[in-house]
């Protein structure tokens, strides 16, 4: 029973550890995704036409939303990106969330 829990206790700092560095990558990845610099609209969820839809992206889980969208509405300030398209959003490694459908 001892060797068990010597056992059990390698395996999971084995796995603690390599978590540790899978968080440490995906750290520097999302740091070196681009992102848009440009000022915050005022007003998001206001109508806009077609060619004036800005897109919301999320820098912690990196899928992207309409404004009016609910999980939109719940990204803190920080780990908010603005697209002009979705093309753009696209090219800097966002997917299009699965509940607005962007």
């Amino acid at each position: 029973m001892n060797n068990f829990f010597k056992i059990l206790l390698v395996v999971i700092l084995f796995i603690t550890i390599v978590n540790y560095f899978q968080i440490q990558e995906l750290k520097k990845a999302i740091g070196r995704q681009p992102a848009m610099k440009s000022e915050e609209p005022t007003n998001l969820f206001e109508e806009k036409s077609s060619k004036e839809v800005i897109y919301i992206g999320n820098r912690q889980t990196l899928k992207f939303h309409l404004p009016d969208c609910e999980w939109a509405k719940k990204i803190g300030p920080k780990n908010r990106v603005y697209f002009k398209s979705k093309s753009e959003a696209l090219k800097s490694g966002y997917q299009p969330c699965k509940v607005c459908r962007p």
